[in-house]
């Protein structure tokens, strides 16, 4: 099964969004998007931040992108 994970972005108005979304793609090959429960510090709202996961299981790091007041260079 694979696995997209999608963080942020901008609505069609141009604000920027923190929300988390996954999609799931399934063994019969349907896609299904969830969207789960945050937990920890969540990130201010961004678009083209960098996003990464070292295993399968393990932390999903988030690094930089744009945010309301610039470039961020914070890691989640």
């Amino acid at each position: 099964d694979g696995v997209v994970i999608v963080f942020g972005g901008k609505d069609a108005d141009g604000v920027l969004l923190n929300d988390l979304f996954v999609l799931e793609a399934n063994a019969d090959h349907s896609l299904e998007w969830k969207r789960p429960e945050a937990s920890g510090a969540i990130p201010a709202p961004r678009c083209d931040a960098f996003m990464w996961r070292i295993s399968g299981n393990g932390p999903i790091y988030l690094f930089g992108g744009s945010t309301s007041t610039g470039n961020a260079v914070d890691l989640f």
